[in-house]
């Protein structure tokens, strides 16, 4: 009886861990932790993207008028402002997020699609992605001097956790400028002068 040799697998790559802030890092510690033990670089990829697509509804959905017609506006499925991309567009228009940050969430959008679209396998190592992630632009934090410096420096970390990086840092931003936004319960009559109407001077 002939024994058959399997050929064997390469083990997979460990994705990069993702060495955050403590003020992000503690907010989210499961989200977190999930990324840590991802093994493979499209999970993490559409687990991020969505994430930080769901940070963007919450400031449109804090924005906008409570009711049936916000919910509509941004279902995923059929809204004007259900996908990613009309959600990015929106808050930028609105004058919400910088043309920097803008920038980084097409670059993200852009990565998300390529992972999700290709017909093999990607992994951050490949030059399209590399050179992809290298294009982010960090955030700049205040410090301690006064003055606002990079985040993160982009040279100091491999392109799978550039990516996380740029993404959470963006999530942590939507969630701390949602907590700044009011939105009215419902949309109130205008009161006009009709003070010409009536001949009145």
């Amino acid at each position: 009886m002939n024994e058959r040799r399997q050929a064997s697998q390469p083990m997979p790559k460990k994705m990069s861990k993702v060495p955050l802030p403590p003020e992000i890092a503690e907010r989210y510690p499961a989200m977190i932790e999930t990324l840590n033990n991802i093994t493979d670089a499209l999970p993490r990829v559409l687990l991020v993207h969505n994430f930080l697509d769901r940070a963007l509804a919450s400031v449109l959905r804090a924005t906008l008028v409570k009711g049936s017609r916000t919910t509509a506006l941004l279902d995923p499925k059929s809204g004007p402002i259900g996908s990613y991309g009309a959600r990015s567009q929106l808050v930028h228009c609105l004058g919400m997020i910088s043309n920097n940050c803008k920038e980084n969430l097409d670059a993200l959008g852009d990565i998300r699609n390529v992972f999700a679209h290709s017909p093999t396998p990607l992994t951050f190592d490949d030059r399209e992605i590399k050179d992809r992630c290298a294009k982010f632009i960090p955030a700049s934090v205040p410090h301690k001097d006064g003055t606002f410096k990079p985040s993160w420096n982009p040279m100091n970390f491999t392109p799978d956790v550039h990516f996380t990086m740029a993404s959470l840092f963006h999530v942590y931003e939507f969630q701390e400028l949602g907590k700044t936004l009011t939105h009215a319960d419902k949309c109130e009559e205008p009161h006009y002068n009709l003070a010409w109407i009536k001949g009145d001077s």
